[in-house]
């Protein structure tokens, strides 16, 4: 394969639809125009921005991967990573003066501290949670794919995203039923 860069215009233009997609996730903009639009975009239409940006990181990281020469990958796998964790942890640096001013203007407990520092580590913040995710994503992608090879990370890969929308898609059903909620609650 050549130096040469190669440039994806139509990833370009579909990252920046997705970009004004997150924001009206966000801000619910369309609920003031249409309730029927609202709707169908926040149903159909904007559940699609955050994969396709997981994906489209995905793609570029393990192309840039995989094209590496012998025993680079791995360095490659490894900067990503603490490049996305970086990232989380300067912006979970920016919104702590909320947390704290929080903490110090209501009734702060050890629970909230142990509840933060389980968050930060384990969940994500509500609005970069995406950072981590992908951090630890790429992490476990790079290690499903090398461990069980490529056939055996897609079944997998598939088999969890199906459990995954199954999860959100019914979580009003699944909360009635004692049993599935606990399993939802486990996966």
């Amino acid at each position: 394969m050549s130096d040469k860069k190669r440039y994806y215009p139509l990833i370009d233009i579909a990252k920046f639809i997705c970009a004004i997609m997150v924001i009206f996730i966000h801000t619910e903009v369309l609920a003031s125009v249409s309730a029927p639009l609202h709707l169908i975009s926040r149903s159909v239409l904007i559940p699609l921005a955050v994969p396709f940006f997981t994906v489209s990181n995905g793609f570029f990281l393990f192309r840039k991967i995989f094209t590496a020469k012998d025993g680079t990958s791995t360095s490659i796998l490894v900067h990503s990573f603490w490049k996305y964790i970086k990232i989380y942890l300067i912006w979970s640096a920016v919104y702590f003066p909320f947390v704290l001013y929080n903490w110090i203007t209501g009734d702060f407990q050890i629970r909230s501290l142990l509840l933060y520092v389980w968050s930060l580590i384990f969940v994500g913040s509500p609005t970069i949670w995406y950072l981590l995710a992908l951090g630890v994503g790429v992490l476990l992608v790079y290690l499903l794919v090398t461990k069980l090879g490529w056939k055996a990370a897609q079944v997998l890969s598939i088999i969890l995203y199906a459990i995954g929308v199954l999860l959100s898609s019914y979580y009003g059903l699944i909360i009635k039923n004692p049993f599935l909620y606990q399993a939802a609650y486990t996966y």
